[in-house]
């Protein structure tokens, strides 16, 4: 889980109140995190994938939904819908990209 700080474990997977949020319709995470070298072979060849959880069909700035998460029925169905996904790839010099249009400078290119 790319949490804001913390575990990064699947034990934090629906750690929301630790999840990046924007502050309107777009935002900039980074943050430095230490994996294993199976995750990192999986980051380089094309086997990872990051989705993005979190929808505001009501626009109202907040998951207030009254519908539960099928993942964890505490949490609203907002908060844990997927909005994208998409796959790690490689890019010159070391840097990744998803095919999501986001940047992640995870320096994991190929060695």
């Amino acid at each position: 889980s790319l949490t804001t700080s913390g575990d990064t474990s699947p034990a934090s997977g629906l750690a929301v109140d630790r999840f990046p949020a924007p502050g309107g319709t777009s935002y900039d995470y980074r943050r430095s995190i230490t994996v294993t070298a199976d995750v990192a072979s999986n980051i380089r060849n094309g086997k990872a994938v990051l989705v993005v959880h979190g929808i505001d069909p009501n626009r109202s700035g907040a998951y207030d939904g009254s519908a539960p998460s099928d993942l964890d029925p505490s949490l609203p169905l907002e908060a844990t819908s997927p909005a994208a996904c998409g796959s790690f790839r490689t890019w010159q010099g070391g840097l990744l990209g998803l095919d999501l249009g986001i940047d992640v400078g995870l320096g994991l290119g190929r060695r």
